[in-house]
């Protein structure tokens, strides 16, 4: 199995990447008001580096759901929404909204296949994760996507792959995988997560440069909006 990891912007890395390249897209683009304009751009691009009939599983938020689903439909068909539960009291979601899970989306590139288990659309939270990232998903949830969505063998592209919790479950559930992260000091925490467990990657970016023996620091926030800003410049390859 292959686990890559790469430090950039992905709608720039993959420029060149060949078309119907990936099995599924599984991800958690970032759901904040400045951010909602790469869901239409990474909807494009996965549009064409899926296999038709592939899906694109992502968790949404609930916020700005209405806008998210309509980026989402630029370059992907929409399938059905879900939702993880979360077990305990719940927590304020915003003024007046209390809630005790959080939404996910599954898209596909057309035409439709059914996925390879049946879609579940409530899931069982997997418990608070949040040791190397304030947004980080916990990977047993990443683990039953993956069996539901792909096969032994296929390849799994995320392409704002923050803590690195979906390569993570590729490598345990048999797949390859492909992540992508825009912020160079989070790209080197995910490396040295993925060296804490045991799951051997690839990351030509960070293998030429001096990379810290000890864990990296936890990262709480997001690149800012200019960071999402649409590229410019020559492309480079992703594979």
């Amino acid at each position: 199995m292959t686990i890559r990891l790469l430090n950039g912007d992905c709608r720039e890395l993959l420029k060149i990447c060949p078309d119907a390249r990936f099995d599924a897209v599984i991800t958690d683009l970032p759901y904040i008001r400045p951010c909602l304009p790469l869901w239409g751009d990474v909807s494009l691009v996965a549009g064409r580096v899926l296999k038709p009939g592939a899906p694109f599983l992502t968790y949404t938020g609930a916020k700005y759901l209405p806008e998210i689903l309509q980026l989402l439909g630029r370059g992907l068909s929409y399938q059905w929404l879900g939702k993880v539960i979360h077990s305990g009291s719940y927590f304020r979601a915003r003024e007046h909204v209390r809630t005790c899970g959080k939404p996910y989306a599954l898209f596909y590139r057309p035409p439709y296949r059914p996925t390879v288990l049946p879609f579940v659309d409530i899931l069982q939270g997997g418990g608070k994760s949040k040791k190397w990232f304030e947004w980080e998903q916990p990977i047993e949830e990443a683990q039953a996507f993956i069996r539901m969505l792909t096969r032994p063998g296929d390849w799994i592209l995320d392409p704002c792959c923050g803590s690195g919790t979906t390569l993570i479950a590729a490598h345990l559930e048999g797949r390859n995988a492909i992540g992508i992260e825009i912020d160079r000091p989070r790209c080197a925490l995910v490396w040295e997560r993925l060296r804490e467990e045991r799951v051997p990657v690839e990351c030509p970016e960070l293998s030429r440069t001096s990379v810290p023996s000890s864990p990296a620091p936890r990262i709480d926030r997001y690149p800012g909006p200019r960071a999402w800003r649409r590229p410019q410049g020559p492309a480079r390859h992703a594979e």
